[in-house]
C-alpha cells in the first residue's frame, strides 16, 4: 500500500475518479465533482499537460512543495489549505463504544452546518452527504452532540464536537466508528488534517492512523496571473 497516493488511488477505484495521464511524471486525475489531483512535481509540465487535456485546475490538490511553489509564482490562488495525509493500514478497527452513533438526522442538517466552518456552503454540502448516506451523528439524550462524515472523494472528515459535549472523548468514538465503517466497506480509511490542527494530529495518532510522508495541499480559485 502506498500511503502516499492512496487518497488518489481510492478515489479512482470508489468514486469514479478518472485517470487523465500516467507517466514517468506522475498522475493527474479528474476527481468526480471535478477537482483535478496529481503527484506530478514539475510545475510547467502539469499546468501544460491539464491545458492540453482541457483540464480545469483552478480547484486541484497536489503532493509536491514544487509543483505548489510554481502554481504561486505564475498563477494567484485564492485559497490553499496545507494539509498532512494520514492513513490507517490496520485491518481491525479499533475497539470503541458506537452506543448513539447513527446516520444525522435530517433536522439536524443546519446545526451541524452552522459548526462546520470549513466550507462556505456547509449546511448544503452535508445535506448532499447525507442523502447518500455519508454523514454520522453522535446522540446523547436524544440531543445531537458531534458528527463526522465521509468527503466526495473519499476521504474521512467533517469530524466537529459541539462545544458542551467536548473533552468527553466523542471525537474518538466517531472516529473509530467511521474507520470501522470504511474497513467493512472495503476502503481504506485516510484523512487530511490542516497544518497547525494539533489537536486533529494528537486524535489521528491515538486511534491508530500513520503519517504519510508526503503532503496533501488543497488549492482553489487558481487563475492566471
Amino acid at each position: 500500500m502506498d500511503i502516499n497516493l492512496i487518497d488518489v488511488l481510492e478515489s479512482v477505484e470508489k468514486e469514479g475518479a478518472v485517470i487523465k495521464y500516467n507517466g514517468a511524471e506522475g498522475m493527474i486525475v479528474r476527481l468526480s465533482d471535478g477537482t483535478i489531483a496529481s503527484d506530478c512535481a514539475d510545475g510547467a509540465f502539469f499546468c501544460k499537460k491539464c491545458e492540453e487535456l482541457g483540464l480545469d485546475f483552478s480547484h486541484c490538490t497536489i503532493k509536491s512543495r514544487a509543483l505548489l511553489d510554481y502554481i504561486l509564482e505564475n498563477y494567484k490562488v485564492k485559497r490553499i489549505n496545507y494539509c498532512t495525509q494520514w492513513v490507517y493500514t490496520k485491518e481491525q478497527a479499533p475497539e470503541a463504544d458506537f452506543t448513539g452513533i447513527e446516520l444525522l438526522h435530517t433536522e439536524d442538517l443546519p446545526l451541524a452546518g452552522a459548526h462546520y466552518g470549513l466550507l462556505q456552503n456547509s449546511t448544503e454540502y452535508l445535506t448532499m452527504q447525507r442523502k447518500i448516506g455519508r454523514v454520522w451523528g453522535l446522540y446523547v439524550e436524544n440531543a445531537l452532540a458531534g458528527f463526522i462524515g465521509m468527503h466526495t472523494e473519499g476521504s474521512m472528515g467533517m469530524l466537529e464536537i459541539l462545544p458542551e459535549y467536548r473533552r468527553r472523548g466523542y471525537a474518538y468514538r466517531l472516529e473509530c466508528f467511521l474507520v470501522d465503517w470504511f474497513l467493512k466497506a472495503g476502503r481504506v480509511p485516510y484523512c487530511h488534517v490542516i497544518d497547525g490542527n494539533e489537536a486533529s494530529v494528537a486524535l489521528q495518532k491515538k486511534v491508530g492512523l500513520v503519517r504519510a510522508e508526503k503532503p496533501s495541499y488543497w488549492l482553489s480559485g487558481v487563475e492566471k496571473k
